[in-house]
């Protein structure tokens, strides 16, 4: 980098799941890259240190200056936080939660009338729709809820009966001639079909590569191909001589799992084993991170995120080789990037403080939230006060004030002096949704600077993931830069 030049930080922290590390940060630096039409050799895995540890960054050089301020030199990090959830909760407690949040609409019906005005809405015929509107919002969850733990229940009170099928299945292959034959040409069979499977994901990773890569994919897959026919022909060889009956073997499996009380047992029983692990791996990520119950070990575990994503930020923001630094932060991971800017801001407020707070504060330069619930977060997990306790509904208030819309409530003699926020004259905040991702939503309880809505995938699994790979994406996230 050469003087004058100009250089920013990008802090990324990816959302719910199984997320491998700089898993996020391929797909993010790849689509950037694509929008800014890098060529080889403009980028370059820098390696820093935080605090006591050494971290990883992909620098990207720009060919032109990119964004609001010229920037050259963009050097991508990543927080990677998914390792700090892992084995931290249970199948049974994520259902309680679940079961918690459905309730949440009614359980705390009485609070609801304030929520249009923190939100900033006005006029008389917002709250009859408000109303409605969560009437609505409480019977879909609930449904979801029922859904989801109706076939655990099942699958519980009719354990025998899957019990009992398991039993005869396996009486039934021990009764069978030639057991020996069954088990190789079974192992045949599933060597087989591992192979098969990954013969079909070969072909995206084809469409994708390039080069040298390409072709030792293309010679993989040939040879993946020989081997699948090779298998089938060697069942087909192990089948006649041991002359094993695999049509009858079949019809008996069909005629079993087809009686109505054992399918019926067998499809939730396996919806159940499913659902299991879906839940603990990305709604109990949720779980852990949105419980503001300081007794609860969850706490403890988003503490621990919270505080590894503030000093890493921190820590950015005191590198004096940037004039900039931002945040992005895609479903969960857009949370964890407002709470972490909030601390940022909350720190500099104390009287007294060194002058690094305030300069951290003035270096943040924007916020990028995409896929992003949090105003479901909001709804669902605030704090909630009663009428009855202006004091601490403002400190509270106060103590996650970062662009948070003002309620305008009245609080008689117990109102508190109005304060002033530390200045961020070149902060600016973009949301990006859409209308099929069911996790993300134009956000109404904070101050955000720019919404764009982007229409994806009706599957709503692919709509909740396409930010990553959509060209418009990135346009907007060199114009907010």
């Amino acid at each position: 980098m050469t003087q004058g030049e100009k250089s920013a930080a990008i802090l990324l922290i990816h959302g719910i799941g199984e997320q491998r590390p700089y898993e996020t940060i391929d797909a993010f630096v790849q689509g950037l890259g694509r929008r800014l039409k890098i060529t080889p050799g403009r980028l370059e895995h820098r390696l820093t240190m935080c605090g006591d540890r050494v971290t990883t960054s992909v620098r990207i050089d720009a060919p032109e200056p990119v964004g609001r301020f010229g920037t050259r030199f963009l050097d991508v990090y990543e927080f990677h936080w998914a390792g700090m959830v892992e084995g931290k909760i249970r199948l049974h407690q994520v259902l309680r939660w679940l079961v918690i949040v459905a309730l949440t609409p009614l359980r705390l019906w009485s609070y609801q009338a304030t929520l249009p005005a923190e939100a900033g809405a006005k006029g008389k015929g917002l709250p009859f729709r408000f109303l409605v509107g969560e009437l609505l919002r409480s019977s879909l969850l609930l449904l979801v809820a029922l859904l989801i733990v109706g076939p655990f229940v099942y699958a519980a009170f009719h354990w025998g009966l899957l019990r009992d099928v398991i039993k005869a299945f396996w009486a039934g292959f021990l009764a069978l001639k030639n057991p020996g034959g069954w088990a190789l040409l079974g192992t045949t069979v599933l060597i087989a079909g591992s192979i098969l499977l990954g013969y079909v994901r070969l072909g995206p990773w084809l469409r994708a590569s390039e080069g040298t890569e390409r072709t030792a994919l293309s010679q993989w897959r040939n040879v993946s191909a020989i081997a699948v026919v090779f298998l089938g022909i060697l069942a087909a060889l192990i089948r006649n001589a041991f002359r094993l009956d695999v049509l009858g073997f079949v019809r008996g499996i069909w005629v079993v799992v087809t009686q109505r009380e054992v399918a019926l047992a067998l499809g939730l029983g396996w919806l159940a084993f499913l659902l299991s692990g879906i839940l603990v791996k990305y709604v109990g990520d949720i779980a852990l991170y949105t419980t503001a119950d300081e007794n609860s070990s969850f706490f403890r575990t988003r503490t621990k995120i919270l505080e590894g994503a503030t000093m890493l930020l921190q820590t950015l923001c005191d590198d004096p080789t940037y004039e900039g630094v931002y945040v992005a932060g895609h479903s969960l991971g857009s949370v964890i990037g407002y709470d972490c800017i909030n601390r940022v801001v909350r720190d500099a407020r104390v009287p007294g403080t060194e002058p690094a707070a305030g300069r951290r504060v003035s270096r943040i330069r924007g916020l990028l939230t995409f896929g992003s619930p949090l105003d479901t977060v909001y709804y669902f997990f605030r704090t909630v006060v009663s009428p009855g306790q202006p004091v601490r509904a403002q400190v509270l208030s106060s103590l996650h004030a970062f662009r948070k819309k003002r309620s305008g409530r009245d609080y008689g003699p117990f109102q508190f002096a109005r304060y002033e926020l530390p200045k961020m004259d070149d902060f600016t905040w973009l949301n990006v949704y859409s209308p099929t991702d069911p996790v993300s939503r134009r956000l109404v309880f904070y101050q955000v600077d720019r919404q764009e809505s982007r229409a994806f995938s009706p599957n709503p699994v692919d709509a909740h993931l396409a930010y990553w790979s959509d060209d418009r994406f990135y346009q907007m996230v060199s114009e907010w830069l």
